[in-house]
This record gives C-alpha cells, sequence and structure tokens, in this order.
C-alpha cells in the first residue's frame, strides 16, 4: 500500500478524505481495544469463580468473542464502504462542477459505485485509477458488503453470488468463515479503509492534473 499523504485542500474541494478515514480508523482501533479490555475482565472473573459456571456465563463467553466482535466488525465495515460511496459521489459532483455543468452523474443510469465509474470513464475520460488493484480490490468488497448488508453475513450454498464471495474470502488471511458465515477480523477492516482511501486518492490526483491543464 502506497504510503499516506495529504492533498492541500485548497485545491479540491473533498480534501479531507484522509482525515475522515484515519478518523474512522481511529474509532475502529479504539472499539478493538475496549472489546479486548472487555474480555480480559471476563477471563479474570472467570478464574476467579473456578468450576462455578452456568449457562449463563457460557452465553456471555459467546457474545464476547464470536457475537460482539462480528456484529461490530459488519457495523464498521458497512461505515466505511458507505463513507467510500459517499466521498466517490462527492468527486463525481467536483467533477460536474468544475468541467462539465452539462453532465452530472444522476444524468447516467445505474447505481453506487458503478454509475460513478460510467460517469467519470465517459464524460471526463478517467482510466488509470479504474485500472489499478484498487479498484478491482473494490469490487470484490462490493460483492462482500452487498452479502453483509442484505444477508448477515451468511453464505448460502449454491447461491452464485454467495460462491463468488466464498472463493474471494479463501483467498485472505484476515477473513474467516464458519458455518458458513464470514468472520471479519480488526485487520481486514483496516486494509479495506486503505484501499478504499487510496483510490478516493488516485481519483483526486487526475482531477488536479485536469485542473493543472487548463489553468
Amino acid at each position: 500500500m502506497p504510503e499516506y499523504r495529504e492533498i492541500d485542500e485548497k485545491d479540491f474541494p473533498h480534501s479531507d478524505i484522509n482525515s475522515e478515514f484515519g478518523t474512522l480508523k481511529a474509532h475502529i482501533k479504539f472499539s478493538e481495544d475496549s472489546l479486548h479490555q472487555e474480555q480480559q475482565l471476563f477471563d479474570t472473573n472467570i478464574k476467579q469463580l473456578g468450576e462455578e459456571w452456568d449457562e449463563s456465563i457460557a452465553e456471555t463467553a459467546e457474545d464476547l468473542y464470536q457475537v460482539f466482535p462480528q456484529l461490530q466488525r459488519y457495523a464498521l465495515f458497512l461505515l466505511a464502504y458507505g463513507i467510500f460511496e459517499r466521498r466517490l459521489n462527492l468527486l463525481c459532483n467536483g467533477y460536474f462542477k468544475d468541467f462539465s455543468p452539462e453532465l452530472s452523474v444522476k444524468d447516467f443510469s445505474g447505481q453506487g459505485i458503478e454509475r460513478a465509474k460510467i460517469y467519470l470513464s465517459k464524460v471526463h475520460n478517467v482510466k488509470a485509477p479504474f485500472q489499478s488493484k484498487e479498484w478491482a480490490e473494490i469490487g470484490e468488497l462490493n460483492k462482500l458488503r452487498n452479502l453483509v448488508a442484505h444477508n448477515s453475513g451468511e453464505l448460502v450454498p449454491g447461491n452464485g453470488k454467495h460462491d463468488q464471495v466464498k472463493q474471494y474470502c479463501k483467498t485472505r488471511n484476515d477473513i474467516d468463515i464458519h458455518e458458513n458465515v464470514i468472520e471479519l477480523s480488526y485487520k481486514f477492516l483496516s486494509d479495506s479503509i486503505d484501499t478504499f482511501r487510496y483510490f478516493l486518492l488516485l481519483i483526486c490526483d487526475d482531477y488536479q492534473s485536469i485542473k493543472n491543464l487548463r489553468s
């Protein structure tokens, strides 16, 4: 992953990309640290109880070590993807405002990031960012996002789209599959945010190049 870099705010109307994703990464770390502290506290209490376990303690253990982490990571992944999609549309609006007031992204059919790609590539000839490894990765993250959002991360055997997501997950060492349910890790969240952020910066670079040529 390319090194972290800033964009001069005066050069682009949405140049706080680094700031927003940086804040999200800090929140994710805080959430993970808080969960880890609760797990440590639980472990300490369990040692004090010795063998005096009951069903409620077993349920608490399952919540702390399995249920809560995944609910938290699912929610944060969906939030990260939502920020990315919103930022990409804001960039489209920047191109519209500065370079083509006759056509906006809303004039094109389609939805989400694919509509943004069509607009930027057809109207503004933005090519290189959409040929990057980041964009290819975002395509896979989009499929995973849909599965998490619409099926709570559960894979249905024999479903073609789910099979594609399953194959993608198997290529990564930071995603697990347990009983056909996808389990995300802290590292996955962090790396995904870096991918979203860097792709948006590629678009910013293209915007700035066009602006420099016209100035």
